[in-house]
């Protein structure tokens, strides 16, 4: 479903997380949907939403998205 005013999204987590410091200190820790769906990381699934506010207000992004989720 497409949203008038919208002209992309960005998925991804938030919060930190951890790394696998003891193989590669500079190698990111990438858990599975699966994990952080179940409270097995300490991240957060976020959306990032370009949007053109003279088109939608934010309140009705909030909306869709919550729709989105039931």
């Amino acid at each position: 479903m497409h949203t008038l005013g919208v002209s992309g999204t960005y998925v991804g987590y938030t919060r930190g997380g951890k790394t696998n410091t003891q193989k590669n200190p500079h190698h990111h820790y990438s858990p599975s949907y699966e994990e952080v769906c179940a409270g097995k990381t300490r991240l957060a699934e976020v959306i990032y939403v370009l949007y053109d506010p003279d088109l939608v207000f934010y309140r009705k992004l909030a909306d869709v998205a919550l729709e989105r989720l039931k």
